[in-house]
């Protein structure tokens, strides 16, 4: 995934979102599976995406850490499918309006069964592109992999897909069917379109100065046949000097925000943070923090942060001075 932040402020971070090169191997495989399991347990375990799997649907949870603590009043879901962004787009922002957009019939149904009682969803069944009209999507054997792009090689060969059928489907401007004074701000826009990125890009043109965060789906590698690639969909949102910088180059507040996202990673119970906010000035620290103790509460983690901050130590829930910890009598008054 490519996720940006306002365009204004054109920041940027990489997530991979697919194995590259060549067929999977063994070990390859397995993980991916585990990461699968794993995926499925955390769904069960929390009541929020229970009607999700009710429909036999599960929210993508994935992108999760990328996500949560942002401040979000409307998402634009382009390339919906059967609604696994948007479950957990409405259990991340409960209280912002969800438009979806999804062109192929069988997930669109699936999507209006899973929100038929949600007021603040709504699906509109068109694909967004360059113009009005009409176009042939390619529908393959699991629906999330369909296109409007032939498949390249790769795809079938890393993930086992295969066309299966056509399907001719609406497409236009996505402000062709959504009035842009219904987009209050801040604004989210998720796509996912399996190749078609560029075009959906292009097709929210008058959209995008009212879109504050930006997370595309985008590859390194040809899986669909003549599909944009990363460097030229970030160099369409004026972001192509920023595909080959490395970590020294991101701001203090970014490499900040990945070095958080390392930590939570592998989902360890206790965190251990030395002076998180030290190199950072006072707004962004405050972000920053916010943030992590955003995803540490709402996961349980439990986070020991060493700190001279008076701004980190009032946002603890338990404040020990070291000093305190060094007196002979500490530890018989901790007991």
């Amino acid at each position: 995934m490519v996720a940006t932040g306002q365009p204004v402020q054109r920041e940027f971070c990489p997530v991979p979102a697919v194995p590259v090169g060549a067929v999977p191997t063994a070990t390859e495989m397995a993980e991916f599976m585990l990461k699968k399991t794993s995926k499925l347990l955390e769904t069960l375990s929390n009541p929020r995406y229970w009607s999700g799997l009710r429909h036999g649907i599960v929210p993508s949870i994935e992108h999760k850490l990328a996500l949560k603590g942002l401040n979000v009043r409307t998402v634009l879901d382009v390339g919906a499918n059967r609604g696994q962004f948007s479950l957990l787009a409405r259990c991340l922002y409960p209280a912002a309006t969800i438009y979806a957009f999804e062109p192929l019939q069988r997930p669109a149904e699936r999507f209006r069964a899973l929100f038929a009682d949600q007021s603040n969803v709504h699906l509109f069944q068109v694909g967004i592109g360059e113009a009005l009209g009409e176009t042939k999507m390619f529908v393959a054997n699991d629906h999330h992999a369909s296109s409007s792009i032939l498949k390249a090689h790769k795809q079938s060969q890393i993930f086992g897909s295969r066309e299966t059928g056509e399907e001719t489907v609406r497409v236009g401007r996505l402000d062709d069917f959504l009035r842009l004074d219904r987009i209050c701000a801040p604004c989210l826009l998720k796509i996912d379109v399996q190749g078609y990125e560029l075009q959906v890009i292009k097709g929210c043109r008058e959209a995008l100065p009212l879109v504050d965060y930006l997370y595309v789906e985008c590859c390194y590698v040809e899986l669909y046949a003549r599909q944009a690639l990363a460097h030229e969909i970030l160099s369409r949102l004026g972001l192509g000097a920023r595909l080959s910088h490395k970590p020294q180059h991101l701001s203090r507040g970014e490499q900040q925000r990945v070095a958080i996202a390392r930590a939570l990673a592998n989902k360890p119970p206790l965190i251990l943070a030395d002076e998180p906010c030290a190199s950072l000035d006072a707004a962004t620290a405050t972000e920053v923090l916010e943030e992590f103790l955003t995803v540490c509460r709402e996961d349980g983690k439990t986070l020991f942060i060493v700190s001279h901050d008076e701004v980190v130590l009032g946002a603890g829930d338990q404040v020990v001075d070291i000093a305190e910890i060094n007196h002979p009598g500490y530890r018989q008054d901790a007991a």
